[in-house]
């Protein structure tokens, strides 16, 4: 498999990411301006904190996941926000879609969203229906795996600034 140009994350990643976004005045503004803009309309009350959560996590890693829920009829009966940090792809099938993904915390495997209810009757057949957790759906525009954000591009410069804010200030005392 040839990985040139592919972004190989390792246990920090997120946490490197996320203390650039923090320490960054200029990503911090970015952030604040993607949310400030990104709102739908018409969206009811009982989905607010759902669409937030997504939407923070799309922007700040470029996906989001939700653990979607069925009925004994395969319907689906709603959805759970899950952390994107702790889930990634585990199996694939032969046109690179994956299949599986495990949440790395738990070491739980979850199947991939499939709307067929057929499929999602093989599912409840395999582990059992009081056993079943449901499937990930992880948003992803990208044709990988899974999404690096379009914002790691800059990580080095975000990290750069990290001090730039103490300058700001101590200068600003200084009177210069």
């Amino acid at each position: 498999v040839d990985t040139k140009g592919f972004v190989q994350l390792d246990g920090s990643f997120f946490q490197r990411l996320d203390e650039a976004y923090l320490n960054s005045p200029t990503a911090t503004m970015c952030l604040l301006k993607f949310h400030e803009y990104c709102v739908p309309t018409g969206l009811l009350d009982e989905y607010q904190s759902l669409w937030k959560k997504i939407e923070n996590d799309y922007i700040r890693y470029g996906y989001f996941v939700l653990n979607v829920q069925y009925d004994i009829d395969a319907n689906v009966t709603g959805v759970v926000y899950k952390n994107p940090k702790d889930f990634l792809p585990k199996e694939q099938d032969d046109n690179d879609n994956v299949t599986t993904f495990k949440n790395i915390k738990t070491g739980k495997e979850y199947p991939a969203f499939n709307k067929d209810k057929a499929i999602v009757k093989s599912q409840f057949a395999k582990e059992g229906f009081a056993k079943f957790t449901g499937q990930i759906y992880m948003y992803n525009d990208s044709s990988m795996p899974f999404r690096v954000t379009p914002l790691y591009s800059v990580i080095n410069w975000m990290e750069l600034e990290k001090d730039a804010s103490t300058y700001v200030s101590k200068a600003s005392d200084n009177a210069m």
